[in-house]
């Protein structure tokens, strides 16, 4: 802001006093590196003395010569530090590693975009300088715009349209954006609509009884036994209660088996709680798994969580404690807090011995805004206990896997939005994770059999990436 236009910020402001001055972002985080700069005193004295040499240097031919050669050097080093920086990058996504060093791998990323954001910054700066030269220093802005405007347009058509549609056609979860443009443009691009058709999950509008998912009100012979469920989840389900369970089932004594072989027990099992479906579990985990594999194939993790998501059903077992249907399914909620009227039947929260505690019946309770989820007790049932057993065996699944396992049932939060005062960032990035897995969790179920023999050998190798062969339940 020199020259003819100086104090332009000022002139801004005469006119326009409510107007709010704002720094791109590259020069917003220089001036927030210099402001820093100025509290290190170590720091002060570099940059100082830097100046200083920077001066000299300029002044001096050959001191000038001598710095281009040692910054041709430390230009070779430099390149292949990045290209370091970009295999550890990399590394950390193909392992699935940014998932639990999360924090890592965005400050590498930060490493590795911040020069070329920069570089981009300045060069719409030299583009403006192209059109905007001494020669036309005092071209008014209409004109200045017009010209512009014309010169993107000269870049522009170094791209084709096409290869622009078929890269956004590339991208995940991205079909039905695209799809409508594609039909639009060429024929050869439209052929490809019927393959985003097949590889997009949609949503069914009725579940297997021919009604709404999740349509707790309808009335039916199962909406009331789902009810009756509610009614006697809300009323038992207590800060008391869930404390004794993990207690007692956090010793892990119950059987020792597979992945595989618990899959084999949920055969057993029907969800009373769940209005939607009355298949056996193992067919909804399969169903889930399959349809999460068809748009999701790269993401294996996510393929094996949603395979085990529902395991810890077997606790509904006698050898696992016979516990009844209200203490291991149906949606979950934090206890030690006011229970949130986004419950399903929050009515029959009123008779919850912990509404008439003092303690447990404000916003917060127990617990303490943003404190993170990991610090709150949830309803007991099959979530907690998956997300137990597969901590204390020691999977390496990331810590969206086993966000989606402990939370997966918890709809007050990612579907009704209650309880995120309760949330910390890491809880905020793992609901992004939960929010795709809960579309097939919900929408997958049907009467059409997934063929377990046939799929089984893909899941036993997952089985064996992220867990032992034998698991303590």
């Amino acid at each position: 802001m020199r020259g003819e236009l100086n104090e332009l910020q000022a002139l801004f402001l005469k006119d326009f006093p409510f107007a709010y001055y704002i720094h791109c972002l590259a020069h917003r985080l220089e001036l927030a590196l210099i402001s820093a700069a100025k509290e290190v005193c170590y720091v002060h004295q570099f940059f100082s003395k830097l100046t200083l040499i920077v001066i000299v240097v300029t002044v001096s031919p050959k001191c000038h010569d001598q710095l281009r050669v040692a910054q041709a050097s430390n230009v070779a080093n430099l390149i292949a530090n990045d290209q370091i920086v970009t295999e550890l990058c990399q590394g950390l996504m193909k392992t699935g590693k940014s998932f639990t060093y999360h924090l890592i791998d965005r400050l590498i990323r930060l490493v590795l975009t911040l020069p070329v954001l920069t570089v981009t910054i300045e060069r719409s700066f030299s583009a403006m300088n192209i059109v905007k030269n001494r020669l036309r220093n005092k071209i008014e802005d209409e004109i200045l715009t017009n010209c512009l405007l014309i010169y993107i347009e000269k870049i522009a058509e170094r791209f084709d349209t096409d290869s622009i549609i078929n890269e956004f056609y590339d991208i995940k979860n991205r079909w039905s954006q695209v799809e409508e443009k594609k039909n639009v443009h060429t024929k050869e691009t439209s052929e490809l609509v019927p393959a985003a058709k097949d590889r997009t999950f949609k949503a069914p509008e009725n579940n297997a009884f021919g009604q709404s998912f999740r349509d707790y009100d309808i009335e039916s012979e199962r909406q009331k036994s789902v009810e009756e469920f509610y009614k006697l989840q809300h009323i038992n389900q207590t800060y008391d209660f869930v404390k004794k369970m993990r207690e007692h089932y956090k010793k892990l004594d119950k059987a020792e088996m597979s992945i595989w072989e618990c899959c084999e027990l949920l055969n057993e099992v029907v969800d009373d709680s769940d209005p939607d479906l009355d298949e056996p579990q193992i067919q909804h985990l399969l169903q889930t798994a399959e349809a999460i594999r068809k748009d999701y194939p790269n993401e294996d993790w996510l393929h094996l969580t949603a395979l085990i998501h529902d395991l810890g059903k077997i606790l509904h077992l006698p050898q696992f404690g016979e516990l009844p249907q209200w203490a291991v399914v149906g949606d979950t909620f934090p206890v030690g807090c006011a229970f949130d009227e986004k419950n399903v039947h929050h009515k029959y929260f009123k008779k919850n011995p912990d509404s008439k505690n003092p303690a447990y019946n404000t916003k917060e309770g127990v617990y303490s805004k943003g404190c993170g989820l990991d610090n709150v007790l949830m309803s007991w049932g099959h979530d907690d206990y998956m997300y137990m057993v597969a901590k204390e065996n020691g999977t390496t699944l990331p810590s969206p896997g086993l966000f989606i396992i402990r939370y997966h049932s918890f709809y007050p939060l990612h579907k009704e939005g209650a309880y995120t005062h309760l949330m910390s960032e890491e809880d905020f990035e793992n609901l992004k994770w939960l929010h795709i897995f809960n579309k097939y969790d919900l929408y997958s179920k049907s009467k059409v059999l997934v063929d377990v023999e046939k799929v089984k050998p893909y899941y036993q190798s997952l089985i064996d990436k992220y867990f032992p062969a034998k698991l303590k339940w």
